[in-house]
């Protein structure tokens, strides 16, 4: 069985925390008198729309969702991975 080395790990798990607030953010958008916290998808909706120019109401609606969800979940994962080197070099 081999080890994962640490930076691949800190780089997984900082994918999987935006990933998953990826999701969060989804799931608060869609509650009723929530829809702002859709904006924090803006730079994923704009480069999905370099992809899907009719966006959701398009031939494919989902891909296009699931574009903008990668993109943003990708977004987020750069600021993530920084606070996880940070964490990880302050402990030690």
């Amino acid at each position: 069985m081999t080890v994962m080395p640490p930076a691949i790990r800190r780089k997984a798990l900082a994918l999987l925390i935006a990933a998953a607030f990826t999701l969060c953010i989804a799931g608060v958008a869609s509650i009723p008198h929530c829809e702002f916290f859709g904006v924090l998808f803006a730079p994923g909706i704009l480069l999905g729309a370099l992809v899907f120019p009719q966006g959701i109401e398009g031939d494919h609606g989902i891909a296009f969702l699931l574009a903008v969800g990668i993109v943003t979940a990708l977004l987020l994962w750069l600021p993530i991975l920084r606070v996880c080197q940070l964490l990880s070099s302050h402990r030690s």
